[in-house]
């Protein structure tokens, strides 16, 4: 999964989170977002964040929880040790 670190930091500090509509994002977010593609879109969104604002807890609540359970250090750590174990053993029969 490729993202950037400043999404994981609005994730991770419980802001409500309007994102630019890209696969990254996408791949994240999933559907615990607002998604705008222009300036005019996000625009509109941000005139009328009083009627989606009751979709502001549960999506916190639900990019925090990715946070602390996909990129979390100790999972970053152990797949990235997967798989220079890997590279580093391609004959091995490690199941990763």
């Amino acid at each position: 999964m490729i993202t950037n670190p400043s999404l994981l930091e609005a994730m991770a500090t419980k802001s409500f989170i309007a994102a630019h509509d890209n696969n990254f994002n996408r791949d994240v977010l999933n559907d615990a977002t607002f998604y705008f593609s222009s300036p005019e879109q996000a625009s509109k969104l941000i005139l009328n964040i009083e009627s989606i604002s009751e979709k502001r807890v549960p999506f916190i609540e639900k990019n925090y929880k990715k946070i602390e359970s996909e990129f979390n250090w100790m999972k970053i750590t152990k797949e990235y040790e997967a798989l220079f174990n890997k590279v580093t053993n391609p004959n091995s029969n490690h199941n990763f």
